[in-house]
Protein backbone atom coordinates (compact mmCIF):
# COMPACT_ATOMS: atom_id res chain seq x y z
CA UNK A 1 0.00 0.00 0.00
CA UNK A 2 1.22 3.14 -0.89
CA UNK A 3 -0.45 6.43 0.44
CA UNK A 4 0.56 10.07 1.20
CA UNK A 5 -0.94 13.70 0.91
CA UNK A 6 0.55 16.51 -0.98
CA UNK A 7 0.08 19.97 0.30
CA UNK A 8 0.61 22.30 -2.67
CA UNK A 9 1.49 26.24 -2.31
CA UNK A 10 -2.35 27.55 -2.72
CA UNK A 11 -3.19 24.83 0.04
CA UNK A 12 -4.83 22.63 -2.57
CA UNK A 13 -4.70 18.84 -1.20
CA UNK A 14 -3.79 15.61 -3.21
CA UNK A 15 -4.36 12.70 -0.84
CA UNK A 16 -3.45 9.71 -2.86
CA UNK A 17 -3.50 5.78 -2.13
CA UNK A 18 -2.27 2.52 -4.40
CA UNK A 19 -2.57 -0.95 -3.51
CA UNK A 20 0.27 -2.88 -5.75
CA UNK A 21 0.78 -6.39 -6.28
CA UNK A 22 4.27 -6.86 -8.39
CA UNK A 23 3.84 -10.41 -8.96
CA UNK A 24 0.24 -9.39 -11.31
CA UNK A 25 0.90 -7.98 -14.67
CA UNK A 26 -0.81 -4.82 -14.29
CA UNK A 27 0.47 -4.31 -10.69
CA UNK A 28 -1.88 -1.41 -9.23
CA UNK A 29 -5.12 -3.03 -7.99
CA UNK A 30 -6.67 -0.55 -6.41
CA UNK A 31 -6.34 3.44 -6.87
CA UNK A 32 -7.87 7.15 -5.50
CA UNK A 33 -6.42 10.17 -6.24
CA UNK A 34 -7.92 12.58 -4.28
CA UNK A 35 -8.01 16.62 -5.21
CA UNK A 36 -9.38 19.15 -2.87
CA UNK A 37 -9.29 22.81 -2.95
CA UNK A 38 -8.11 24.49 0.61
CA UNK A 39 -11.93 24.66 2.22
CA UNK A 40 -11.70 20.86 1.43
CA UNK A 41 -14.15 21.31 -1.82
CA UNK A 42 -13.89 18.83 -4.22
CA UNK A 43 -12.00 19.38 -7.51
CA UNK A 44 -12.00 15.56 -8.69
CA UNK A 45 -11.13 12.29 -7.60
CA UNK A 46 -10.04 9.73 -9.54
CA UNK A 47 -10.39 5.87 -8.23
CA UNK A 48 -11.51 2.17 -9.18
CA UNK A 49 -13.67 1.24 -6.26
CA UNK A 50 -17.01 -0.10 -7.14
CA UNK A 51 -19.70 2.20 -8.12
CA UNK A 52 -23.28 2.98 -7.27
CA UNK A 53 -25.27 2.72 -9.34
CA UNK A 54 -22.68 0.38 -11.69
CA UNK A 55 -20.63 1.70 -13.97
CA UNK A 56 -19.55 0.13 -17.09
CA UNK A 57 -15.97 -0.26 -16.35
CA UNK A 58 -14.81 0.54 -12.48
CA UNK A 59 -12.21 2.99 -13.64
CA UNK A 60 -14.02 6.73 -13.08
CA UNK A 61 -13.76 10.21 -12.31
CA UNK A 62 -15.32 12.54 -9.83
CA UNK A 63 -16.35 16.56 -10.00
CA UNK A 64 -18.68 18.72 -8.91
CA UNK A 65 -20.57 18.07 -11.62
CA UNK A 66 -20.73 14.09 -11.88
CA UNK A 67 -19.41 10.90 -12.27
CA UNK A 68 -17.33 10.16 -15.66
CA UNK A 69 -15.71 6.96 -17.01
CA UNK A 70 -12.14 7.42 -17.78
CA UNK A 71 -9.22 5.33 -17.96
CA UNK A 72 -7.11 4.59 -15.12
CA UNK A 73 -4.34 7.92 -14.73
CA UNK A 74 -0.99 7.36 -13.24
CA UNK A 75 0.12 9.09 -10.35
CA UNK A 76 2.10 11.31 -12.46
CA UNK A 77 -0.44 12.33 -15.00
CA UNK A 78 -2.39 13.32 -12.18
CA UNK A 79 0.43 15.74 -10.52
CA UNK A 80 0.60 16.81 -14.27
CA UNK A 81 -3.29 17.59 -14.75
CA UNK A 82 -2.76 19.52 -11.42
CA UNK A 83 -0.16 21.95 -12.10
CA UNK A 84 -1.39 22.48 -15.54
CA UNK A 85 -4.46 23.86 -13.90
CA UNK A 86 -6.91 20.83 -12.96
Amino acid sequence: MISGRLLLDDDSELHFREFVDTTQLEPRMMYAYHYQAANKALIFRYDNAPHRPPLPQPEHKHTPEGVTVVLAPTLVCIIDQILKGA
